[in-house]
């Protein structure tokens, strides 16, 4: 047999035959409609009971109202609809809910590769985070807000995609020019993010053995689950914008203009 109900509340008293007309209500009272019961012999129509009714009380209404009067620690406190302690519980719940995602899950990435420019150049593309805005994928926003020449500087990234926006405060330090580090601490972002950029001179002019180590954790579930599905393509992509602002800024790779294969070499860990 199937069957079809909900739950409705009024409150009205008389409904439940508790009080005359006049009486103040001492409570809402709870009211059970079925709308119609499905069975193999046809369907009957929907009808209404009361759940409280006779001369003792609503025994709904009253235990409402002695859980809420009595003494309880806050996590023992009822969930009850138009109290602080529902509606609390409420606003708080998050929207998305991955299971098994909880706690500071890291992600870390090492690539090392043979580019075509100088190491200064490529060193200069890295080391100039207020351009980032220009050619880093989803970055909407660089500005540098503190410079302690010549090694140090702070800068807030805006990124973006879609609906979701988050900033964060990013803190490198300058090794001109042989490596650029940074970190992102007391971010609502992050857990943490760490980047290490070096730069070595290539086996010939105008090349350069780029090294790049990344980790990093996200604090949203959401965002830990969509790292963990586009991880190594959003990386992927993050490198090719740096060459990308290379060719723009100093023509073609020199790679591009000799024989030979490229030399690459990359892993990952999870």
């Amino acid at each position: 047999m199937q069957a079809a109900a909900r739950l409705a509340a009024t409150t009205s008293a008389q409904r439940c035959g508790l009080l005359a007309a006049g009486q103040p209500s001492a409570g809402p009272a709870l009211i059970f409609r079925v709308t119609g019961l499905t069975s193999l012999t046809g369907l009957v129509g929907g009808f209404e009971r009361p759940l409280c009714s006779g001369s003792g009380g609503c025994p709904a209404a009253n235990r409402r109202q002695q859980l809420l009067a009595a003494p309880q620690q806050p996590w023992q406190q009822p969930l009850l609809p138009g109290t602080g302690a529902w509606s609390a519980a409420h606003q708080q719940r998050p929207i998305f809910n991955f299971a098994g995602l909880g706690g500071d899950v890291s992600k870390k990435y090492h690539e090392k590769k043979l580019l075509g420019w100088s190491p200064r150049q490529v060193y200069d593309v890295v080391a100039a985070v207020e351009h980032y805005h220009k050619f880093v994928p989803w970055c909407q926003r660089s500005v540098v807000l503190l410079r302690r020449p010549p090694s140090y500087l702070e800068a807030e990234l805006e990124v973006g995609f879609q609906m979701f926006v988050e900033r964060y405060t990013s803190k490198v330090t300058l090794q001109c020019p042989s490596a650029v580090h940074s970190r992102v601490e007391n971010s609502t972002l992050f857990s943490h993010l760490i980047n290490n950029w070096e730069f070595r001179l290539g086996p010939t002019p105008h090349t350069t053995w780029l090294s790049f180590d990344v980790d990093f954790a996200f604090k949203s579930p959401l965002y830990r689950h969509v790292a963990s599905v586009f991880f190594e393509e959003v990386v992927q992509r993050m490198m090719g914008a740096f060459e990308g602002r290379c060719a723009h800024l100093y023509g073609p790779s020199s790679l591009q203009r000799r024989p030979g294969p490229v030399q690459h070499a990359a892993a990952s860990g999870r």
